[in-house]
């Protein structure tokens, strides 16, 4: 059969076309290849996961994202224009995933992954700064995170009569966990940001070692009486209406779940603020000095242990 011919026949090719050739470079006969080869998979991507009525749609919508970012290139520094692609990269990898949950493409099991990956995105994000921007080499990160989640816990729990808002209680146990961790990480800076190198890396290692171990023997309830805790194997003995909050090996137990994807990607972002500006702040410039030449430094007059520490905790913070 011969196809039916329609004035608007070749216009959806055409863009199609034309959105390929942008993508790889107008003038690069390879780029326009590999544009064409990407778009291929975005569009068949969305006709999988999504729908077949919204190829079109996800077309212009790439071509959009192409041409903005074509003239921020013009306008912005390399620095901000890398800071701004995290922040597009971030925000369409929560917009998709967004929708196929709203398909129901994702699974049960997908879905359980979202939050710890945030949490874990996080925590890379505080450890880049440690040990990427200030070149210290850190073994022992996860020991802020626990610090944080713990206190984070304990917190909610103290505070569900209290505050009954989730989300409320939520932050309210995020800012005091990080604060805490932030804490710790001042008072165990004093001492380890003397050491460098491999003593550095054994140090916080051990640190990480030794957290690990409290958290695992930590026994901690609540009741009419107050809180209780012990490091006790026997556990502990609440009195009636009591509640365990954190029981050793089990870790937190009876805990009502709060966070959300929702919540994690906030957190996301909110890491990147921060750490980005830190990183192009006088404090990030200055940190970055020590990393590269401790010595030349030292010579024009930056405090070498004080922006260390400064790191240091910034990143015990946010883990």
């Amino acid at each position: 059969t011969v196809p039916t011919l329609q004035p608007t026949t070749g216009s959806m090719p055409g863009i199609r076309a034309f959105t390929a050739a942008v993508f790889g470079g107008i003038g690069s006969i390879p780029g326009a290849m590999l544009g064409g080869i990407l778009l291929g998979v975005i569009e068949t991507f969305s006709k999988a996961y999504l729908s077949p009525q919204f190829s079109d749609a996800i077309v212009f919508a790439v071509l959009i994202v192409i041409l903005l970012v074509d003239v921020m290139k013009k306008r912005l520094t390399k620095d901000k224009i890398m800071g701004a692609s995290t922040y597009i990269l971030v925000t369409a990898a929560f917009l998709i995933l967004q929708l196929l949950m709203s398909q129901g493409k994702l699974s049960s099991t997908m879905k359980g992954f979202l939050v710890p990956a945030c949490a874990y995105i996080v925590l890379a994000i505080s450890l880049n700064l440690l040990v990427g921007i200030c070149g210290e080499l850190s073994l022992g990160h996860a020991g802020f995170m626990g610090i944080g989640a713990f206190t984070g816990v304990i917190v909610t729990a103290l505070l569900a009569t209290a505050v009954p808002n989730g989300i409320v209680r939520l932050v309210i146990a995020m800012v005091v966990g990080g604060v805490m961790a932030g804490v710790i990480g001042f008072l165990i800076g004093i001492p380890v940001l003397r050491l460098r190198g491999d003593y550095l890396a054994i140090v916080t290692l051990a640190f990480g070692e030794i957290m690990k171990n409290i958290f695992g023997n930590l026994y901690l309830g609540i009741d009419e009486t107050g809180l209780h805790a012990t490091m006790s194997s026997a556990g502990l003995t609440l009195g009636a209406g009591g509640q365990m909050i954190v029981s050793g090996p089990r870790g937190a137990t009876g805990i009502t779940k709060l966070s959300t994807f929702a919540v994690g990607f906030v957190l996301i972002l909110f890491t990147l603020f921060v750490v980005q500006n830190l990183i192009n702040s006088r404090e990030g410039r200055a940190i970055k000095a020590v990393r590269d030449n401790r010595i030349a430094a030292e010579s024009v007059g930056i405090n070498v242990t004080a922006f260390r520490m400064k790191a240091f905790v910034v990143s015990a913070f946010l883990a």
